[in-house]
């Protein structure tokens, strides 16, 4: 692999990436937005009307919000290790050892 195709590959993983993580957060929000928080506020929202009385029928529902939210984060972790695998595939770079 040449560089200019780790450059190309790395693009193509990182918008997988993207496309995954917005699809999660996007859902998220959709759920959010069922139980009356403000979709663009959603994971900020829920986070501090958790403990509120009157939000105690939608606790689980803000709890998946919340999960889904921290798990949106995934596909980049993966992603970056997917990436970081193939630079050490590149011959003549600093790999870093």
């Amino acid at each position: 692999m040449t560089f200019t195709e780790w450059q190309e590959f790395a693009r193509g993983i990182d918008a997988r990436a993207d496309a995954v993580s917005n699809a999660i957060r996007d859902r998220a929000r959709v759920i959010a937005a069922g139980i009356g928080v403000d979709p663009e506020m959603a994971f900020h929202l829920c986070h501090n009307w958790m403990d509120l009385p009157e939000m105690a029928p939608h606790r689980s529902k803000m709890r998946l919000v919340l999960y889904m939210e921290k798990k949106s984060w995934a596909p980049h972790d993966l992603a970056a290790k997917i990436i970081s695998r193939a630079w050490n595939t590149i011959p003549g770079m600093y790999h870093g050892r």
